[in-house]
C-alpha cells in the first residue's frame, strides 16, 4: 500500500522499525495522529469529515446519533458525511 504523504511515510517507518512488544509497553504511546479525536483510542476505520479531521467513523456516527450537528475540534456546524481514508488506515493498522 502506497503512503503518499512523507510524514505519514515517516510515522509509518518509525512504527516499523518499533518492535511489537515494545508498541503496547508502558514507555511507548500511541502517536496522536492514529488516535480519533473523540474517543482518544486509536481508530479502526478512520475516515476525513467535512470539516478536514479524520475521526473514527463509528465515532462520529455516534458524535452526530447524539443530535449534534458541528465538528468535534472546531465546534462550527458540518455535515455528517465522511469518506473513508485509505492512507490513515494504513498507518492506524501498521500502528495496531
Amino acid at each position: 500500500m502506497m503512503l503518499n504523504h512523507i510524514w505519514i511515510r515517516s510515522i509509518a517507518r518509525d512504527m516499523e522499525d518499533t518492535p511489537s512488544d515494545a508498541k503496547w509497553g508502558s514507555a511507548i504511546e500511541e502517536p496522536d495522529v492514529v488516535c480519533c479525536p473523540i474517543t482518544q483510542d486509536v481508530m479502526t476505520d478512520p475516515g476525513r469529515a467535512a470539516d478536514g479531521n479524520v475521526y473514527d467513523r463509528a465515532s462520529l456516527v455516534q458524535w452526530f446519533g447524539t443530535g449534534k450537528n458541528t465538528s468535534p475540534i472546531t465546534n462550527v456546524a458540518m455535515a455528517d458525511e465522511m469518506r473513508t481514508d485509505l492512507t490513515m488506515r494504513a498507518l492506524c493498522q501498521a500502528w495496531q
